[in-house]
């Protein structure tokens, strides 16, 4: 529990301050709109959140907020290229029974994070 909102504070450090502040961020938006399964999503980027890397997470942010530009389907181009290439790699993590790409784990983890500080 304890390692859960570690990882959160710190987290804060290296996300937008429009992230924090509460203001509309388009990343925000883009990422929730990736999947159809919002609870299925927030359940696995909970899960993640709790054991993730906060600087891979910082980077994986920053390559998305790049193809941000490009919409939801600039994005999910973006997050389908970084998964290839960690499964090309072997990069993968178990995430509540399900084995992802680290780049999708991280992806759901960031989600989760917007979304809570959206709210």
């Amino acid at each position: 529990m304890q390692r859960r909102w570690f990882g959160s504070l710190s987290l804060a450090w290296v996300l937008p301050s429009s992230v924090l502040a509460g203001r509309a961020d388009p990343l925000s938006s883009l990422l929730a709109q990736l999947t159809a399964e919002q609870s299925t999503a927030a359940r696995l980027g909970h899960a993640y959140l709790a054991v993730s890397d906060v600087g891979r997470l910082a980077a994986t942010e920053s390559r998305l907020r790049r193809a941000a530009d490009g919409g939801v389907d600039g994005l999910r181009r973006a997050v389908a290229t970084l998964a290839r290439a960690d499964l090309a790699r072997g990069d993968t993590v178990l995430v509540d029974g399900w084995v992802l790409a680290r780049a999708e784990a991280e992806v759901l983890a960031l989600s989760t994070y917007h979304r809570a500080w959206a709210c």
